[in-house]
């Protein structure tokens, strides 16, 4: 399949949404919370995100599994083993804006230098249009001035993909309640990128990656309505798993990072009940990353393998199926306590001994290690009800539903130098607020015709449907939606 499109024209963003100071050298810990400004109607949000891009992308994959049931020394045995073979392909072609003149007046943020971070919009009463002299071009070395790019800026970008991957599980049984779950999976894989700037400097990069992870697991099914586990598993990302979803592909600093790696701990029970009606599921995990990446917020990129080591302890709980005759229920919680247990903070100005010394030097991070991890929110949790009301109308039927997640830190940014203690402090926190959010539907069938009325964000709540870098995108307020579908008699 092939894709063609303009991206990103005009796009504006909020900007630390929640941003807490704090002073973390005093004892106090003593922080001030801002939320838009004292005076919300007349914040100003920045014109931010990519650049607009001409985008030809394209893959595709082959996942072949073979299976086989067979007696082991009298025991029962299945073995499951594939083949996973995938490639993609991407090329874009990057735009850039003109910068109107200092004297226009909209450089009301920052510097009020020309910049584009630095063109403020009314978060109260914004113009849904560009600023006058703010427009799209491809760049030269010619045309450059005045605007956002450079002659460094990356002006086209290809790159492709290939993995090859193998994996097999087995399944032991030792008697008709207990078994044994264990298998694995290898990745060969290799991206290959390439980068021209404005300048035509032609950047060649090249990421390989082979992954081993395993999996096992203990399995206790005393009943056929219920299952009863333990589970061990290990997982890595590859660099440059973002040839196509990524603003530019592969970094420079990304290619010789190792792979992220995260080992998972399970225990967790399924309970089936009223003959199968209902389903109850819960479970309790450990989850420990290392290796832990940091990504630009602007362009999507890799920048650093920062050797963060991460921990997240939590449970989940769902129940989905019929409560009684007619009333469905789909339910479910998790909660996560996710502490950063290793950081570094490195510094090219102070070396912490004389030289000879490494160009940079790091230090433990003394303010971010015991904080949640970045991106997971503590609580998460939705309800969905319907309810046939065919005794009513016959038809008839209507349902809705909760989405809730706590606020979650999205970026944790620290000023001065890890070896002179009194000045390295975490000078910002950006974070998104919590989400709640109520739906609603109700929808008629007559014959072969159904009619829907569905509502969304019935509160007309202000939350957050997307969050990158220190970005929030927010979510559409209150919305109606009204269908008729049809279905053929078969």
């Amino acid at each position: 399949m092939t894709s063609d499109s303009r991206v990103g024209v005009y796009s504006r963003y909020f900007q630390y949404t929640t941003i807490d100071r704090c002073d973390f050298t005093t004892s106090t810990n003593n922080c001030s919370t801002v939320l838009f400004g004292a005076a919300p109607t007349t914040a100003l949000a920045g014109i931010g995100g990519g650049g607009p891009y001409d985008q030809d992308a394209w893959g595709a994959q082959n996942i072949t599994t073979a299976r086989a049931d067979f007696d082991l020394g009298g025991f029962q045995n299945q073995l499951i083993a594939g083949v996973d073979v995938s490639y993609q392909t991407n090329d874009k072609l990057f735009y850039a804006y003109t910068l109107p003149a200092v004297g226009s007046g909209i450089y009301t943020l920052g510097t009020h230098t020309q910049s584009r971070a630095n063109i403020g919009i009314s978060l109260f009463n914004p113009v849904h249009a560009p600023p006058a002299g703010y427009t799209v071009f491809l760049p030269t070395l010619a045309t450059i001035a005045n605007s956002t790019a450079t002659a460094t800026t990356v002006l086209k970008s290809t790159g492709n993909a290939t993995d090859y991957a193998f994996f097999a599980t087995d399944r032991f049984w030792f008697t008709p309640q207990w078994s044994v779950i264990a298998g694995f999976r290898y990745d060969d894989y290799l991206a290959n990128y390439s980068s021209t700037a404005v300048n035509l400097a032609v950047t060649p990069l090249k990421s390989k990656s082979g992954l081993f992870n395993p999996r096992a697991s203990v399995v206790f099914e005393p009943t056929a309505d219920q299952t009863y586990y333990f589970s061990w598993g290990r997982s890595a990302i590859p660099q440059g798993t973002s040839i196509v979803g990524a603003a530019t592909g592969i970094a420079t600093a990304q290619v010789n990072l190792d792979p992220e790696k995260s080992q998972t701990f399970e225990v967790g029970a399924k309970i089936a009940l009223f003959d199968g009606a209902l389903g109850l599921a819960g479970s309790a995990f450990n989850i420990q990353k290392s290796n832990a990446l940091q990504v630009d917020p602007v362009s999507g990129e890799v920048t650093v393998q920062s050797g963060e080591r991460d921990r997240v302890n939590g449970f989940q709980l769902s129940a989905t199926g019929q409560i009684v005759d007619d009333w469905t229920l789909n339910a479910a919680y998790t909660f996560l306590d996710s502490r950063i247990t290793s950081d570094n903070a490195c510094t090219t100005t102070t070396a912490p001994a004389p030289p000879p010394h490494p160009a940079v030097s790091c230090l433990p991070n003394p303010v971010t290690i015991g904080l949640p991890v970045i991106f997971v929110p503590k609580h998460a949790g939705s309800f969905w009800t319907t309810y046939d009301l065919h005794d009513w109308a016959p038809g008839l039927s209507a349902g809705g539903g909760m989405t809730y997640q706590s606020a979650m830190n999205v970026r944790y940014t620290t000023s001065g130098n890890v070896f002179v203690p009194a000045t390295f402090v975490m000078s910002r926190i950006a974070r998104i607020p919590r989400t709640l959010s109520f739906d609603a539907y109700v929808a008629y069938q007559v014959d072969q015709l159904r009619f829907a009325l569905n509502v969304q964000n019935l509160t007309d709540e202000l939350y957050y449907t997307q969050s990158f870098g220190n970005r929030g995108t927010p979510a559409p307020g209150r919305t109606f939606l009204f269908s008729v579908s049809w279905t053929p008699n078969l």
